[in-house]
């Protein structure tokens, strides 16, 4: 669609006066569950039907479950995490990176993040040193 041409020329509209913007929940789970997903020593969970995904190698993100409600939104997040680590400390980093971030790209409040740690499993000495860590 192609938006309506001002009515005087040379004058734009202000921003507010051409529209609307609808955040769908699925957008704000995907890029929560890329926040997490981007924290040192996080993984996903989710083994696919019979652990096939765990056989073929593919990569897993956390999930996160959203709850819009006009420009808020409660996040719950399932994610795994490499042991030893802080428990408490790890949750506190993603929650305060996800709240931080889905902020930023979606223009969404974040009020709330729940955080479940589903699984632990040991650190591998090359593990994901490309993300950013944990405190």
């Amino acid at each position: 669609m192609s938006a309506p041409a001002p009515t005087e020329p040379g004058r734009v509209d202000e921003p507010r006066t051409r529209g609307s913007l609808t955040m769908s929940d699925t957008v704000v789970e995907k890029i929560a569950s890329q926040v997490v997903d981007e924290v040192s020593e996080t993984f996903g969970t989710s083994r696919g039907l019979l652990g096939w995904r765990d056989r073929v190698g593919s990569h897993v993100r956390p999930s996160v479950e959203v709850d819009l409600h006009g420009g808020f939104a409660d996040l719950r997040v399932t994610v795994g995490l490499a042991y030893p680590v802080s428990l408490r400390s790890a949750a506190d980093t993603i929650r305060d990176r996800v709240q931080r971030r889905v902020s930023e790209l979606t223009g969404v409040q974040v009020r709330r993040v729940d955080v479940r740690i589903a699984s632990l499993r040991p650190a591998s000495a090359g593990s994901r040193t490309s993300k950013e860590g944990l405190r």
